[in-house]
């Protein structure tokens, strides 16, 4: 597998999108420099190296990996989870100062919820959480 941006644009004279997140915010600068300057392609060892997948599955096993993540996922506390994806879109989009500001808050309202109790709940009891999204 291999990976780059869309037919380089550095290669018809176009700029390439940088702004989306899903591609190069999380690699380190240099790195998305080289990337967006030469147009050069990189193979999928290249692209955990950089950070832009968080993992590498063999051919073929794409989807059942995905589909294993987002089992686990689904366990999870739904309002938890919506809030971190909340979060990490606002420490993107805005910075992890504004994150960090609006934590308090968010924290405060997840731990008012019966979900919040529901996983207190569980623990004490060592038993799998059944959460509501409530």
């Amino acid at each position: 597998m291999t990976a780059g941006l869309p037919k380089s644009r550095s290669r018809v004279g176009s700029c390439p999108r940088v702004g989306r997140p899903c591609e190069w915010w999380s690699a380190p600068a240099g790195a998305a420099q080289r990337y967006l300057l030469t147009a050069e392609e990189f193979g999928a060892s290249e692209a955990l190296r950089l950070g832009l997948v968080q993992e590498v599955v063999p051919a073929g096993r794409q989807k059942g990996r995905a589909m294993e993540i987002a089992g686990v996922i689904a366990e999870q506390a739904p309002l938890a989870v919506r809030a971190s994806l909340a979060s990490s879109r606002t420490a993107i989009d805005r910075g992890p100062e504004a994150a960090f500001r609006e934590f308090k808050a968010q924290q405060a309202q997840l731990m008012a919820t019966s979900d919040a109790a529901e996983g207190v709940r569980s623990f004490i009891e060592r038993r799998r959480a059944r959460f509501t999204g409530h």
